[in-house]
């Protein structure tokens, strides 16, 4: 409702409406498309178990695991000083 008061008239409403579900459904699909694809924390975790053994894989991914909970407080912390 708050479209057709704003000067939209007739179906353009609607136009608009389908312009932002389009363009929504298109940021989702490309974000699901960024998750999804492996970066290179997974590189140097196949790396180290392939290297080491399932241990060797197990430490690398506790390391990877430390390494982005240390840059997330890290970047978190300016928000709570």
């Amino acid at each position: 409702m708050a479209l057709r008061n704003a000067g939209l008239q007739g179906r353009a409403w609607l136009t608009q409406i389908g312009r932002v579900t389009a363009s929504s459904l298109l940021f989702l699909g490309l974000s699901a498309l960024v998750i999804v694809t492996p970066g290179p924390d997974t590189a140097v975790t196949i790396n180290g178990t392939l290297g080491g053994g399932r241990r060797g894989g197990v430490f690398t991914a506790l390391g990877v695991s430390y390494g982005q909970a240390v840059a997330a407080t890290d970047d978190a912390a300016p928000l709570f000083s």
